[in-house]
């Protein structure tokens, strides 16, 4: 029987944060409370919330680069040249 990853808000997030670093207890008590299967992925927001230094950027990392188009994602392409090659890239970062 597999397991499916569980998908936590990003309010959620810095609201458990926010306890920890307030000393409402520590990374096992407020997984157990907060519903969160693992200590250690409220460690792991923890150290990328101090790293961050703000919540706003805390937030930023924790969405990720959703939205970002990746020009490279699902295409082969193959180059007659190096010059080709070059010329490709280069177009794709004007655009």
């Amino acid at each position: 029987m597999s397991r499916t990853n569980k998908v936590y808000s990003t309010e959620f997030k810095v609201k458990v944060v926010r306890a920890y670093l307030n000393g409402e207890g520590s990374y096992r008590t407020l997984a157990n409370q907060y519903g969160i299967r693992s200590s250690t992925q409220l460690k792991q927001w923890v150290k990328i919330f101090q790293e961050a230094g703000s919540t706003e950027t805390f937030e930023r990392i924790s969405a990720g680069a959703k939205g970002v188009k990746n020009h490279l994602k699902g295409k082969r392409i193959h180059f007659k040249s190096v010059e080709e090659e070059s010329d490709y890239f280069s177009s794709l970062s004007l655009n």
